[in-house]
């Protein structure tokens, strides 16, 4: 599977989307875009400022507003932990494209990166949208085919930074594997990836929904880097069982989990249950040291031969050395010695 074209807003709305949208505390307004595999989760936001703290750091700024708050000095300290700083430019008939550093766990990344256009061109993600190819080797690629993927989500928030020139904007880079937690793939192996865009265009929709692209600059530019190691934790010496509720029939079945994983962004859940593509997981809480709790979100829910596989983002990455335990439908999951 190559990279997918990153499409601008045009389907019905998903609720953790919405959800995100709801959150206060962004400082600059982003435009989002999906591509065809998370269609139905599809939106542009245009949020206003908000209560979080400006941190200046792309990366802070955009969890301190999915975290709707200020990040604390803890919060912080575990972002930058996580980051890998990368500093590679490319220029390509006068556009530069710099991938200034990245984040990961085994099935999300975070890729910070810099576009700078030629003298005299304006960039205006606000009242523009943006478009390219965008491609992850062992994430979205013809070479995944012989990892296990079968499917990937990608994000892409183009924005201006404060103090930014007329051709200058800031591209924040999502990479999330939740529908394909299953995957023998892990992004946070310290294998070296090729991260490759091609073809920026100029996208226009008229009232009729008729889209117009209109090619900015074509050509590729291409970076391989290492993204950062990063932990994972099995939670479950052996197989659970804990009730859940079907979305749909409101029914509580009892449903067989034989895995759980913790990484810093969020959490895996593997399970056996008779219903398909159902998403029955809704209570995940870490507590903290500290005793603050942490809530996980539900991402994603993929079917394999085993069984299924359902995924849990944090707003905010967690520190797992600061771990308590975790508490999932109602099991207390202590974190191993």
């Amino acid at each position: 599977m190559t990279g997918e074209k990153l499409l601008d807003a045009l389907g019905a709305v998903g609720p953790e989307l919405a959800a995100d949208a709801r959150q206060a505390g962004k400082k600059r307004r982003p435009v989002r875009r999906l591509t065809a595999g998370l269609l139905a989760a599809a939106l542009v936001l245009a949020l206003g400022v908000g209560a979080a703290a400006y941190y200046g750091d792309v990366l802070l700024d955009h969890f301190a507003w999915m975290n709707g708050k200020d990040l604390t000095e803890e919060q912080i300290a575990t972002v930058r932990a996580l980051t890998a700083v990368v500093g590679q430019s490319q220029t390509v008939d006068g556009w530069t494209v710099t991938v200034d550093r990245a984040l990961a766990t085994r099935h999300n990344a975070y890729i910070e990166l810099d576009l700078t256009a030629p003298a005299g061109t304006v960039v205006d993600p606000e009242r523009q949208h943006y478009d390219c190819d965008v491609e992850l080797s062992g994430f979205n690629t013809a070479d995944t085919s012989d990892e296990g993927v079968t499917g990937c989500g990608m994000q892409v928030e183009m924005f201006k930074e404060e103090g930014m020139a007329e051709n200058e904007s800031t591209v924040l880079l999502t990479l999330d594997r939740t529908a394909t937690a299953a995957s023998k793939l892990d992004l946070a192996d310290g294998r070296s990836r090729t991260l490759t865009i091609k073809d920026l265009c100029l996208r226009e929709l008229d009232e009729q929904g008729h889209r117009t692209d209109t090619p900015l600059v074509r050509g590729t530019w291409r970076f391989t880097f290492t993204l950062p190691k990063a932990e994972e934790i099995e939670l479950l010496d052996d197989a659970a069982s804990v009730w859940a509720t079907d979305p749909a029939t409101k029914k509580r079945e009892e449903v067989g989990v034989s895995s759980f994983r913790l990484t810093a962004l969020g959490a895996t859940c593997e399970y056996i249950t008779a219903y398909d593509y159902i998403q029955p997981f809704d209570d995940l809480t870490v507590t903290m040291a500290d005793g603050t709790a942490v809530m996980g979100r539900v991402k994603g829910n993929s079917a394999r031969d085993f069984g299924k596989v359902c995924s849990f983002v944090f707003d905010v990455p967690i520190d797992l050395d600061q771990v308590a335990y975790v508490s999932f439908q109602g099991l207390k999951l202590p974190m191993p010695e």
